[in-house]
């Protein structure tokens, strides 16, 4: 028989075969999720550390699927940047804030998730990012007179996409505003 390395717990579940390759025994795996822990992680063993175990016998680990699942909160959309991070810290997860330019949303309120819906539940400590509104409102150039070409590079540099609709007008060179 042989004592059960002291140094399993905390190791990666797939480095586990070389490190007990020798004494022949069995291993069954159960799965556990538990927060501060990375996925893959060995929790602990039965026996334990120390313990003695046959060959031939089966040693037990239990291995970490990562943190436990928190429910992501809803209706975040809407709420003051303080409000979004206050529901999303208390329920288990860190926040990021990015500020994006809105016309529609007021400064300081969520427009949204920054990288898309998360789904309705994240491991304990995951970083969520929320797209807050700058409140960034920009004045439209006035482009009339401007050479086209003029025209879209100013707009697209204020970060407005332009759409073009031909017009036929006496007054105006072709090809300008």
């Amino acid at each position: 028989s042989h004592a059960v390395p002291a140094n399993l717990v905390g190791m990666q579940r797939d480095a586990l075969p070389t490190a007990v390759d020798d004494f022949n025994w069995k291993i069954d795996d159960e799965r556990k999720r538990r927060d501060g822990t990375e996925p893959g992680e060995i929790l602990e063993t039965r026996p334990a550390a120390g313990e003695q175990l046959r060959e031939g016998s089966t040693l037990h680990v239990v291995v970490s699927d990562g943190p436990t699942l928190v429910d992501v909160p809803s209706g975040l959309a809407g709420m003051s940047a303080d409000d979004a991070t206050a529901e999303l810290r208390a329920a288990g997860l860190e926040v990021a804030l990015t500020e994006q330019p809105s016309q529609e949303v007021d400064e300081g309120v969520v427009i949204g998730f920054a990288d898309g819906d998360p789904g309705e539940q994240l491991p304990k400590g995951t970083a969520v990012r929320l797209a807050v509104s700058s409140g960034e409102e920009f004045e439209v150039p006035d482009v009339r007179g401007m050479a086209y070409e003029d025209v879209v590079a100013e707009l697209e540099a204020k970060g407005l996409g332009v759409e073009v609709e031909g017009d036929d007008d006496d007054d105006v060179e072709a090809g300008h505003v």
